[in-house]
C-alpha cells in the first residue's frame, strides 16, 4: 500500500466500475441489505464495440460539478497553486471540463488532456497497435510535474482494447509500471473515475440498464468520504474481532466466509488516509 498514491472509488452492485483501492476486501451488510459499504480488488470490466452507448453529457451540469468538487476538495484534498492534470476520452469530456472548472475554483492549475476514441482506433488500424503503448516525453513530463491526476479511462470499447492487451501485454505492463513508479516517487495523488466504461450492451450482461448503472456510479461517487471512513472504521473493528463474514445483497447473493484473523485494511475514499 502507498499512503500518498491511491486508486480510489466505489462500485455498483454487480460489477466494479468506479472507486477502488489496492486492497483485497469484501462487501459487508450494515443492518439491512440496501445499506452497505464496499471496497473491491481493482479490476476493469470491458465494453463491446457494437453496444457502446457512452456516457455523454452528464444528467445535469450540477451533478458533474458536484462530483468534481467532492473528488478534488475531499478525496484528493487539492490546494491552491497545485497542478491538477485531468485525462478524458470522447464520452467523458463534459465531466473532465467540470473538473477544470472546480480546479480553478480551488485556486489550482488544471491541465486537460483529451483523447479521441475515433482517432485512437484509426491509429490502431493504420499505425499498428504497438505504437499505442509509446508515451511521449511531454506526457511523462506532465505526470512528473503534477501534484494530482484525475483519469477517466478509455476508450469506451474496452473489450476491443483488452484484446490488444492480450496480444501486446508486455508493452502495456511496462507502460503501467513506469506510470506507477513516477506516481510513487513524486507522491502524485490520483483518482480513476470509470464513467467511460458504462455501456448498454455490457450493462445487459450484468442485468442492468446503462442509465441505472451510470446513475449508481455518479451517486456513489457523491457519497461523503468522511462518513465512509467513519462507517468503515466500525466495520473494520467487526472484522478484527469476528470469525465469519456473510456477504449479502438484495439480488439474492449470500456468501459465507471464514475470517483468518488478518488485520483489516480500511480505505474510505480519502487519498492518503487509511486505517485511522
Amino acid at each position: 500500500m502507498y499512503s500518498s498514491v491511491s486508486k480510489v472509488g466505489f462500485a455498483p452492485a454487480r460489477a466494479y466500475l468506479g472507486w477502488g483501492a489496492w486492497e483485497d476486501t469484501v462487501t459487508v451488510p450494515m443492518g439491512r441489505p440496501q445499506k452497505y459499504i464496499r471496497t473491491v480488488l481493482p479490476r476493469i470490466v470491458g465494453t463491446t464495440r457494437a453496444g457502446r452507448a457512452g456516457v455523454g453529457i452528464p444528467r445535469s451540469r450540477d451533478s458533474a460539478h458536484a462530483m468534481a468538487r467532492l473528488v478534488l476538495s475531499k478525496t484528493l484534498a487539492v490546494t491552491r497553486d497545485e497542478t491538477v492534470s485531468i485525462q478524458t476520452w470522447t464520452d467523458t469530456l463534459p465531466w473532465g471540463a467540470a473538473f477544470v472548472d472546480e480546479a480553478y475554483r480551488l485556486g489550482a492549475h488544471p491541465l486537460l488532456l483529451h483523447r479521441d476514441d475515433g482517432a485512437f482506433w484509426r491509429s490502431v488500424e493504420e499505425a499498428g497497435p504497438r505504437a499505442l503503448f509509446r508515451t511521449s516525453p511531454a506526457e511523462w513530463a506532465i505526470l512528473e510535474k503534477s501534484d494530482v491526476q484525475v483519469d477517466f479511462p478509455g476508450p469506451s470499447d474496452t473489450e476491443r482494447l483488452f484484446a490488444l492487451y492480450q496480444k501486446h501485454g508486455g508493452e502495456h505492463m511496462k507502460h503501467d509500471e513506469r506510470r506507477r513508479t513516477i506516481m510513487r516517487r513524486n507522491g502524485v495523488r490520483y483518482a480513476w473515475l470509470f464513467l467511460g466504461r458504462v455501456n448498454a450492451r455490457l450493462a445487459r450482461r450484468f442485468g442492468l440498464t446503462a442509465q441505472s448503472w451510470r446513475r449508481e456510479l455518479v451517486d456513489a461517487t457523491l457519497s461523503d468520504p468522511d462518513q465512509m471512513q467513519r462507517v468503515g472504521a466500525r466495520i473494520a473493528e467487526t472484522f478484527r474481532k469476528g470469525r465469519e463474514v456473510v456477504i449479502t445483497h438484495a439480488n439474492g447473493t449470500r456468501v459465507v466466509l471464514r475470517l483468518k484473523g488478518r488485520e483489516p485494511r480500511l480505505f474510505g475514499g480519502i487519498v492518503g488516509r487509511s486505517n485511522p
